[in-house]
This record gives C-alpha cells, sequence and structure tokens, in this order.
C-alpha cells in the first residue's frame, strides 16, 4: 500500500478564437493532491495476475490564490485472472468526476482502455465511468517476444453538462511483449466505433494507453 501527498498547479492561458475575439480571462488554481494505490500482482509469463488499485484526489485552496474552484477524483481497479494456463482474463474499470469550470476541466477521454471507440480526445466527461472485460491468450512465443490475440469490450457512462452518453464498443486485436526489456506491450486493435458503428484502428502502447 503505497500513499503520497503533495501540492499541484494548474494555469490556464486562454488564446483569441477569432480575429478581434474577446479573450477569457486568465485563470489559476493551486492546491493539495492526494494519492494510495494497492499492489498485489504476481508476474505470469507476459501478464500481471492480481490486483492493482488506485486512487487520486486533488482540489484547489483559495487560501493558495486560486482564481477558481476544482475538486478531481480519479479511481482505477484492475484484476487479472489466470485462464486455462497461460490465457488471461482482465476486469477494468474507472471512475472520474471533476466539479470547475465544464471547459477547463472536463475530461477528455478516447483511444484508451475504456473509451476505445471513440478518437483520442472527442470524449468529454465531468463524470466518467468505464468497465472493461478482456480475454486475451498467446498464439506464438519465439525466444524474445510473446505474441498475443484478445477480445475485449469497452462500457462507459459520460456525462458533460446536460449531456449523457452511454455505450458499449466491442473490439479485438493483437499485441507484442518482448521478454528482457522493460517497455510495455505494442500492438494494433480494431473497435467498433458506438455512434457510427464503423471499425476503428487504435495503435496501443501497453495496457490502457
Amino acid at each position: 500500500m503505497n500513499v503520497g501527498l503533495g501540492l499541484f498547479s494548474l494555469t490556464n492561458r486562454p488564446l483569441v478564437s477569432s480575429v478581434g475575439g474577446q479573450v477569457p480571462e486568465r485563470g489559476a488554481v493551486h492546491g493539495v493532491t492526494a494519492m494510495a494505490e494497492y499492489l498485489d500482482q504476481d508476474f505470469h509469463f507476459y501478464f500481471n495476475e492480481g490486483l492493482v488499485a488506485r486512487a487520486t484526489y486533488r482540489e484547489g485552496v483559495r487560501g493558495l490564490d486560486s482564481s477558481r474552484e476544482l475538486q478531481q477524483l480519479s479511481l482505477f481497479a484492475s484484476y487479472t485472472l489466470p485462464v486455462l494456463g497461460d490465457h488471461a482474463l482482465t476486469l477494468t474499470a474507472t471512475h472520474g468526476r471533476s466539479r470547475g469550470d465544464p471547459f477547463l476541466d472536463a475530461q477528455l477521454l478516447g483511444a484508451t482502455t475504456g473509451s476505445r471507440g471513440f478518437t483520442a480526445a472527442t470524449l468529454w466527461a465531468e463524470t466518467a465511468s468505464t468497465a472493461t472485460l478482456e480475454y486475451q491468450a498467446p498464439f506464438w512465443s519465439p525466444r524474445l517476444a510473446t505474441f498475443t490475440a484478445h477480445v475485449f469490450v469497452d462500457f462507459g457512462r459520460m456525462k458533460w453538462r446536460d449531456s449523457v452518453t452511454r455505450y458499449a464498443a466491442p473490439g479485438a486485436g493483437v499485441r507484442v511483449y518482448l521478454r528482457d526489456v522493460a517497455i510495455p506491450a505494442v500492438g494494433l486493435e480494431v473497435v467498433r466505433d458506438p455512434e457510427s458503428g464503423d471499425f476503428l484502428p487504435v495503435a496501443a502502447v501497453g495496457f490502457g494507453f
């Protein structure tokens, strides 16, 4: 179990969107942040078996000369279970909440675990909850690497201002895990866009990038 406390600072410098347009006021938030992490995992062939959980909270403090309010909470948990020897079943869940400016402090999701059916940074949310169920199996393991195939479904509920988006996005992909090299897995995934029904390619570096 790891815990930590610290300070943070955010400064926004708005730009004019058009010639002659009005520039929003510059603002800053200074405050405190707290985090906790629980790690109970063992390495198994190419994946980490067990549970990892993280929680982060930060809040702007007026006494530190903050020009606006900000409260942000982020929760993450993932559990991986070995199946049939070297196969892996993983359940991942996240929840994030941001109370502040709906534009400056929105969570920008897309092209990451839990929201792979959307293009990067196109899914805005003040409150975001996601869950992912993934099944992964190795199909080739030469001396220097392990190649795996996986299928998954991303579920999510996003709320931004007065809009709520719910979705389920199935997909599949392949990954390469290099042995004796301290870099994450790399791979390629194809996932169904919940809005258009089109299939989108997603480059993956590690689980959750």
